[in-house]
């Protein structure tokens, strides 16, 4: 009986989803087919003060999306009211109805999280992505890109993924940007992207790590000679700007090049930066340090140009 009773709700939510409802709330309708825009300003100078709050209540009573998306996502992490997820998507819902793009993505990303409609059929929250993708949202472009992205074959130019992926990219979506430079057709086009990228510079946290990340990645592709000719000072350059950033992994590579004396480069700063991974690691509770450990110790065994060899920091080391 467990079963059949089973069946019957994944039947029902089946049907359901063919026929555009969110089981949540209520019947959603088809937005508009070009999505508006608005000019309406919304005082967001203490976007937690109460008379800011009130005055987003009223702009979205009155059925303005901006208001409403970003009264919604206000509801959605509880920044200056009580948190409400509910009303959150009721609020996109009535976004997306308008037609806001902002609305479709913000609603489609809402579904992703919390619908577990959408857990089951992924395609409900993917709807509206593509809405929001088709009307010009980079974000929600993006989104539906690595929800659709399949690895391009030799002979293939494009596919869906990689078609959305360029269009979030050309709007100048860094991650868009990041991603599409593994899968375009060439690895030397894939190298100009990631160099554009880390040429550039962000207050976002989430842009900065994309582009520190692309940094590493450029610097490493100097030094080994991949997809450019090899040039050690420019490596040096890029992952000195990486390890600066604290990028780990930018740090490890620049110690092994200072260690083999590239570019002028002491084995002293080598150990330095290989102790640096080792202490931030350690705070952090990662453990996959273990080859770095090991290169400490024999540095401090054998000794380096600069570095006497040491027993304390060799035992110290090596537990």
């Amino acid at each position: 009986m467990e079963k059949i009773a089973l069946l019957i709700v994944i039947n029902v939510i089946a049907y359901l989803q063919l026929s555009n409802i969110n089981v949540i709330g209520a019947e959603l309708q088809e937005p508009s087919s070009t999505p508006r825009s608005f000019s309406v300003v919304i005082p967001l100078e203490n976007p937690s003060n109460e008379s800011s709050i009130a005055e987003l209540s009223r702009l979205a009573d009155e059925g303005n999306p901006e208001a409403c998306c970003v009264l919604g996502k206000k509801y959605e992490e509880g920044d200056g009211v009580e948190k409400n997820i509910s009303l959150a998507r009721k609020l996109y819902e009535q976004a997306a109805e308008a037609g806001s793009s902002e609305g479709m993505y913000r609603l489609g990303n809402w579904q992703e999280k919390y619908s577990w409609v959408a857990f089951f059929f992924p395609s409900s929250s993917r709807q509206w992505y593509r809405k929001a993708a088709e009307a010009g949202h980079k974000e929600a472009q993006y989104r539906l890109a690595m929800r659709v992205l399949a690895p391009l074959r030799p002979s293939e130019q494009e596919n869906e993924g990689t078609r959305w992926l360029r269009a979030a990219a050309q709007q100048g979506l860094l991650q868009a940007q990041f991603t599409l430079a593994h899968y375009v057709p060439t690895e030397e086009e894939g190298f100009s992207i990631l160099l554009n990228i880390a040429e550039q510079t962000s207050k976002d946290t989430e842009d900065h790590d994309t582009i520190v990340e692309a940094q590493y990645r450029v610097g490493r592709s100097y030094a080994k000679g991949d997809c450019v000719a090899q040039d050690t000072s420019t490596a040096i350059y890029w992952l000195n700007r990486a390890a600066t950033a604290g990028h780990h992994k930018a740090k490890i590579k620049l110690g092994e090049l200072a260690e083999k004396g590239a570019g002028g480069l002491s084995a002293q700063l080598a150990v330095e930066l290989y102790e640096k991974v080792v202490v931030d690691a350690a705070r952090i509770g990662d453990t996959k340090t273990r080859s770095l450990l090991r290169r400490l110790v024999l540095i401090y065994q054998e000794g380096r140009e600069g570095i006497a060899p040491d027993l304390v920091k060799e035992i110290h080391y090596l537990r």
